[in-house]
């Protein structure tokens, strides 16, 4: 876990929170369509939530007065309703998966910063779903930074549950990031 800059874990419970997770990008077949569901008899990717985040939003349903399950693209920014949902929620937890290699999420995400610092300071908790390299690239003074971020190092409902208790401070998060010197947050540019 990297804490940020604010206070913001752990998330409050009770409250509506919305939960915002990538489109799903084909990386192991049998991890993120081991039913076919998410693609059309002809191979279109349809714009659903995997099953790993399916579980992901349960998890979260079960600590929150109401979830809102928004799954976000590269090429469409947030509705008026979506923002709106983002707005009035008390938490809001923003997944990202390999955002190294798919940077559309991390402009998603200050799409959603935006938003949140719109009506006083941003309550979000940011979940790297897969790889720890989600950060890499980044300037040193964006402002998503100071947000806690959380790595999950797979893509598994299992691991994806276990993150939910550490952000709504059940469990104490353990382990280090076992790259980059323990640290892939962005160097000094």
């Amino acid at each position: 876990v990297h804490p940020g800059t604010t206070s913001t874990l752990p998330l409050p419970r009770g409250v509506a929170t919305v939960v915002l997770t990538p489109v799903p990008e084909s990386l192991n077949l049998a991890v993120d369509d081991a039913d076919g569901v998410l693609r059309t008899r002809d191979g279109k990717l349809r714009n659903t939530a995997g099953p790993s985040y399916i579980a992901l939003a349960k998890a979260i349903q079960s600590r929150s007065s109401s979830v809102q399950h928004i799954v976000y693209t590269p090429d469409v920014p947030l509705d008026d309703t979506e923002k709106t949902h983002v707005q009035q929620a008390g938490a809001v937890i923003f997944v990202t998966r390999n955002a190294d290699r798919s940077a559309w999420q991390l402009t998603r995400l200050r799409e959603v910063y935006g938003l949140c610092s719109e009506t006083g300071p941003p309550r979000i908790a940011c979940i790297a779903s897969c790889a720890p390299y989600d950060l890499l690239g980044l300037d040193t003074g964006e402002a998503i930074l100071t947000l806690p971020w959380l790595a999950t190092f797979e893509f598994t409902a299992k691991a994806l549950s276990a993150a939910v208790e550490v952000v709504f401070g059940e469990r104490e998060a353990s382990g280090k990031v076992p790259v980059c010197g323990g640290s892939v947050f962005p160097a000094t540019k």
